[in-house]
């Protein structure tokens, strides 16, 4: 990569490239897997309402009681977390080193 090339391979993987971070060599499909593991813990940290402000809001906001909202909510959690990692297989220590 050049200075002029607008590409980051950290933030933009193409296919075939390896990225190496400080301990490790990550495929560009891992590097997509990770991506998506992040994005979907920070919309589960920063999206999905505290129990609190469901108790107080649910029922005006979704028309449910506050049971069916905390269910509901941990019903997408669950499922976001299970697409998040479908198809994504453990990293070998072995495999990590440079």
């Amino acid at each position: 990569m050049t200075p002029s090339d607008p590409r980051d391979p950290r933030i933009d993987p193409q296919p075939g490239d390896v990225v190496r971070n400080r301990e490790q060599r990550l495929t560009t499909q891992q590097v997509k897997q990770f991506n998506q593991m992040i994005r979907s813990l920070k919309i589960i940290a920063k999206d999905y309402k505290k129990p609190d402000w469901l108790r107080r809001n649910s029922e005006k906001l979704y028309g449910l009681e506050y049971e069916e909202a905390l269910e509901m909510a941990y019903e997408n959690i669950q499922n976001l977390a299970s697409i998040s990692v479908r198809g994504v297989r453990p990293i070998e220590e072995s495999d990590a080193s440079c």
